[in-house]
Order: structure tokens, then C-alpha cells, then sequence
């Protein structure tokens, strides 16, 4: 049966709602990156422009590149000027085309996110720039994929439901719209001009931003709508085999989370039998209220600046050491005894206990395992219908 023999009942269904299942909430929500190896396909040469063929690598600006096997003149891309305050460069280049769309170089670093910075930060400085390249290579043909599977799903929708395609512009605009929003508070900007003034030093525009989050919006939910039936058979049984067989998966150890309150040897209590009976009246207050907060004006420590939490949660973190041996023998909501330092008393009480073993198979993780699962459906999708898309598109790379 042809591919769209499927889903054809799909669309008008999904027109109304847009988002598969009527909700945006689990890992599903952020588009799966395809794991492809780095592709790209045999295209001529054209006027004024070096193409990258199958097997080489995109070079990324301003970092070093591995070397060419053969050589070739610098090629000239295709620029676009810059809507608003330009950047330094007063132009943004264009890293690729799909079908004749662009895809801009500030896209791909935008998708690469503190990537780079993590290379740098863990890899060791001779292998830092392949790890460079591999990363905007990387980036690079998860935005071919995206838009991809943007542009089939623009091209059937509008063929069989352009009220549809209306619809679910709107909601993607709407969602888009929401990400921007987060973003200025999580940055305490204002004014939609200062966000805009951010992304110009961040190398972006946000039309640039807006065109990302549309296309891994609507890809997305285009591939949701291509595995709706898979996707509900997921269930109960599934989800109990799964966790069954990969039980490995799901191991725990010993973990515990405390509170603490340290009365120090010191000005205030000169002495440890000081210390050790104004502990005793702490404790007594404490175990009368089980409320940690009111009682941090009397600690020593890091109590107030940790809010009252102790310090590490599995064995060989514990600190003090001294108080591990208690922590880990006792039960949820159990006070330990006053445990006497030379440097002074720590009270202590036990929030949460996670013994060693396999993690409960609760809501919680029956949750975790149907997303990761539907992930799975939804990825090899991906994978699959952007091979099937690539093979009869013109998708050009160029090269610096």
C-alpha cells in the first residue's frame, strides 16, 4: 500500500487538534534528532558556487577544518541581508538548500547550543575540531530532516486539506509564540526589541529563530500523525515487557535525602556539652514541628544557605562522614540521634529512602517507558522517510 494509504484519515482528524493525542507534554514535545551519518547529494557545480558532495564534510566558520582530500577554490555563498541591526558581519550565509529553501549558517549554530562549549570543556585539545565538525555536521542533517519532512507535509496537507494546513500553521505559530515568551523571561527581557537585539549577538535573528521551532513543530507532528495507529499500541502489556526485559535499565542505588542542622563548638556554646545540650532543645523543638526552615536561625553550617538540605545523597557523598553509617539504617521521616565531632553537633532527619535494587515500576515509570518507546516509533520514522525524501531532492551544501 502507498505510503499516504495510511494516513489519509489522519489529517482531518488532526486538522482540529493538530497535536497527536490532544496534548504537547512529555519528551515527545522536543522533535527527535535523527541519527543519520552525514549525507548529502551529488549535485553540479554552479555558477559562483563551490557544492560539498557526498562524503565531505560541512566546514564550519571560524573554526579549524580537517583537511580537504582534494583542493578547491573558496567558494562563494549565497548571502541574505539582515532583517533589523545587522551582526558584525552585516550578512548571514546560507550553509545550505533543500528543494531551493535555504537553510542559514545561524540556524545551525543556534540548533548546536552549548555543544560546542561542552566539546571544548571534555575533549582533548587534538580531537576538539573533528569533534567540532562532526557536531555542525550533525546539526546540519537533522535540519535537512526537519525540513524534509516539512516541506512533504506543507505539499500533501495543502493537496488534500488546506484548511488544515491553515490550522496547523496557526497552532505552530501559537506554540512558537510561547518558546519566544519563556525564552525573554528565563532572560528578564522586556520589550520583543531587546530579544531581537540578543539574538543579533548571538549571531541569530528571530525569523531565523521562528523558522527552527516551526519546522521541528510541524515535522514533529507530521510524524506523529504518520504513526498514530503504532503509537496506540503501545500499552499496559508492552510497557510491562519492556521493563521486564530491560530491567538493567532500571537499577537504583542506595540514595537517601536528609536534612541537617550543625551547633558548633565555638562563641556561642564554648564547650561540646555546651553544644550537645542546646542540640537536645533543637531537637526536641524539631521533632515537635518537623519543619527544618525555623530552626535554621540556630545552625552553624551550611544549613541556611542549603536550606536545611544535607550534603550527598549515595554512599561515599555523605558529608559529614560520620553521619553515612546512621543515614542509610534509618526510614522516611526518622530522627537520627545528636552525633558529637569534635567541632560539634549534628542533628539530622531522614526526607527520602531509595534502596538498591530495581526502580519501582510505578506511574512514574510507566511513563518514562511508553515515552521512551513511542520516541523510538517516532525516530524510525524519522529516519526512515527522510532517507526516502532525500533520494529524489536537491539538497546542496556549501562550502567556505
Amino acid at each position: 500500500m502507498p505510503r499516504w494509504g495510511r494516513v489519509l484519515g489522519v489529517w482531518t482528524a488532526a486538522a482540529a487538534g493538530v497535536i497527536f493525542n490532544g496534548c504537547m507534554t512529555g519528551p515527545l514535545d522536543k522533535p527527535p534528532q535523527s541519527r543519520d551519518t552525514p549525507f548529502v547529494l551529488n549535485a553540479p557545480i554552479q555558477d559562483g558556487q563551490q557544492v560539498i558532495t557526498r562524503g565531505q564534510q560541512p566546514e564550519m566558520p571560524g573554526l579549524p577544518q580537517p583537511p580537504s582530500q582534494t583542493a578547491s577554490p573558496a567558494p562563494v555563498v549565497q548571502q541574505v541581508s539582515y532583517a533589523g541591526k545587522p551582526p558584525t558581519s552585516g550578512v548571514i550565509r546560507v550553509r545550505a538548500t533543500v528543494n531551493s529553501q535555504p537553510i542559514f549558517d545561524d540556524e545551525v549554530k543556534e540548533a548546536l547550543g552549548p555543544r560546542v562549549r561542552e566539546i571544548y570543556n571534555s575533549v582533548p585539545p587534538n580531537q576538539r575540531d573533528a569533534e567540532v565538525v562532526k557536531a555542525f555536521n550533525e546539526a546540519l542533517n537533522a535540519i535537512i530532516d526537519s525540513e524534509l519532512l516539512l516541506q512533504d507535509a506543507i505539499k500533501e496537507l495543502k493537496a488534500r486539506n488546506p484548511k488544515g494546513l491553515e490550522k496547523i500553521k496557526i497552532v505552530a505559530a501559537r506554540e512558537v509564540d510561547k518558546i519566544i515568551n519563556g525564552n525573554m523571561r528565563d532572560n528578564k527581557i522586556d520589550t520583543i526589541e531587546e530579544f531581537k537585539e540578543l539574538l543579533v549577538l548571538r549571531g541569530t535573528s528571530l525569523e531565523s529563530l521562528k523558522r527552527q521551532f516551526e519546522r521541528q513543530f510541524i515535522s514533529t507532528q507530521y510524524l506523529r500523525m504518520l504513526v498514530g495507529k503504532q503509537l496506540d499500541n503501545i500499552g499496559n502489556k508492552e510497557i510491562r515487557e519492556y521493563y521486564n526485559t530491560h530491567i538493567n535499565e532500571y537499577m537504583q542505588v542506595d540514595r537517601v535525602k536528609w536534612e541537617n542542622i550543625f551547633i558548633a563548638v565555638g562563641p556561642k556554646h564554648a564547650t561540646i556539652a555546651d553544644a550537645k545540650q542546646f542540640a537536645q532543645q533543637v531537637l526536641t523543638a524539631w521533632v515537635g514541628s518537623k519543619n527544618v526552615t525555623d530552626l535554621l536561625q540556630y545552625d552553624d553550617g551550611q544549613g541556611a544557605a542549603n536550606k536545611g538540605a544535607g550534603v550527598g545523597e549515595i554512599k561515599g557523598d555523605i558529608r559529614p562522614r560520620e553521619l553515612e553509617q546512621y543515614l542509610f539504617a534509618m526510614k522516611e521521616g526518622e530522627f537520627g540521634p545528636p552525633v558529637e565531632l569534635s567541632t560539634g553537633v549534628h542533628l539530622f532527619r531522614v526526607l527520602k529512602r531509595e534502596n538498591a535494587g530495581p526502580m519501582p515500576f510505578d506511574d512514574k515509570m510507566q511513563r518514562m517507558i511508553e515515552n521512551k518507546l513511542k520516541n523510538e516509533i517516532v525516530d524510525q520514522e524519522r529516519r526512515w522517510l527522510a532517507s526516502q525524501l532525500r533520494e529524489r531532492a536537491v539538497i546542496e551544501i556549501m562550502r567556505d
